[in-house]
């Protein structure tokens, strides 16, 4: 009898050796369709077939559970998007290079024995907790629209691409990531961003932040920066030659500088919405240009303007007295503007639709513009110069 018993336990053991239990019949159901299993659903499948899995695609079956993926050991790349899984562990899965579990309801996720583990989509999910301590060839991290308070990436020093927007994050750190090229974390609570140690960044996107300053003076290759609706007062982009796109409107600008020698190559500029921004350092060709003018390129507050060598400060008085000592201006009962000059400069006549109506040279002396065929009574008058810029508003009577 006894010899019988023993027989018994070694029979089972034989078979849980074999066997592995599968909680979710969803994911078992996938497992049949996909070969790895057969007949109908009995929450158990043989280890042999899974340990010679490497590519796993399980998305959109309704899964909740995927106890029993510890055993596909040889597991390169898991994909399970848009399931209803609520915790994944798949530290055991030590040769897994890419995951990807999008739009589930993850509350957890154990990668920290996954070292090998190069990207790793856990996009739309309930996490507020990510821990990527032993994930060193992490290149690409996309973790947005999760609950996620902080994102320690001390150790990921490969990483290329890290999307982590709609979250609640109030610092992040990418010092330790030199080869990172694209950064998204927009619509969150960040008081700073630190991007010197980023020389191959490309696009920056930060927009709906508190942040009140950003220094990309060490990020030659950036070619997008997005930061709308923040508190930045200062920004200097002289730096970064190889922009774009530059969205810095929603602010509270008083200095901009994208003198850079590209901007002729710009696709789109957005800097309104910076009620204190009323000079904008730019290229000479822009200024010369009156590019503000341009229909849905070039979007700015009605009262600021290009110039070559803003003033410094807008509050500095002893340069506006300069200003107004070398212009002077006066409009003739026949709609003649007369302008005194003491130096060479370009002058602007821009309507309220911030169209330039009139673009001229000025010469040393008197200069006289006849406006008599004005549609309007309102104009923005704009003086360029080596000095500064003089802007006045003029009426028409």
């Amino acid at each position: 009898m006894r010899q019988l018993y023993f027989a018994f336990l070694l029979c089972t053991t034989l078979i849980n050796a074999q066997t592995l239990e599968i909680r979710d019949a969803n994911f078992e159901n996938v497992l049949i369709e996909l070969g790895y299993d057969s007949g109908n659903p009995d929450g158990l499948i043989a280890m042999e077939n899974m340990t010679q899995v490497s590519y796993l695609d399980i998305s959109g079956k309704g899964i909740k559970d995927l106890s029993g993926i510890e055993a596909f050991t040889n597991l390169e790349v898991l994909i399970a998007d848009e399931n209803d899984i609520t915790s994944l562990d798949i530290s055991q899965n030590t040769n897994l290079k890419e995951v990807s579990v999008y739009n589930n309801k993850l509350s957890s996720i154990n990668v920290s024995n996954n070292a090998k583990l190069e990207k790793l989509n856990v996009y739309n999910n309930r996490l507020s907790e990510l821990v990527l301590y032993n994930n060193r060839n992490l290149t690409y991290l996309a973790a947005a629209d999760n609950n996620l308070l902080e994102l320690d990436l001390v150790n990921n020093k490969q990483l290329e691409k890290l999307y982590c927007q709609n979250n609640q994050l109030t610092s992040l750190d990418v010092s330790n990531s030199p080869l990172l090229e694209i950064i998204n974390a927009e619509y969150n609570n960040l008081s700073a961003l630190n991007v010197d140690n980023s020389p191959e960044l490309v696009q920056i996107t930060a927009s709906n932040n508190n942040l009140s300053g950003l220094n990309t003076n060490t990020n030659p290759s950036l070619q997008q920066i997005n930061v709308l609706y923040n508190s930045i007062t200062d920004l200097d982009l002289s730096s970064n030659t190889a922009l774009y796109a530059v969205l810095v409107a929603y602010n509270k600008l008083e200095s901009l500088n994208i003198r850079n020698g590209n901007n002729a190559n710009f696709q789109i500029f957005r800097a309104e919405g910076n009620p204190g921004l009323n000079c904008i350092t730019a290229d000479d060709d822009i200024v010369s240009d009156n590019a503000k003018s341009v229909t849905g390129r070039w979007n700015m507050d009605f009262d600021a303007n290009f110039s070559a060598n803003c003033v410094q400060s807008a509050n500095d008085n002893a340069i506006e007295e300069v200003l107004d000592r070398t212009f002077s201006f006066f409009i003739g009962n026949d709609k003649t503007l007369n302008i005194n000059s003491d130096r060479k400069a370009s002058l602007n006549i821009i309507n309220l639709q911030g169209v330039a109506v009139v673009s001229r040279d000025l010469n040393e002396g008197e200069n006289t513009i006849p406006l008599g065929n004005a549609l309007s009574n309102v104009y923005v008058l704009q003086i360029n110069s080596e000095i500064g810029t003089f802007t006045k508003k003029i009426l028409l009577k």
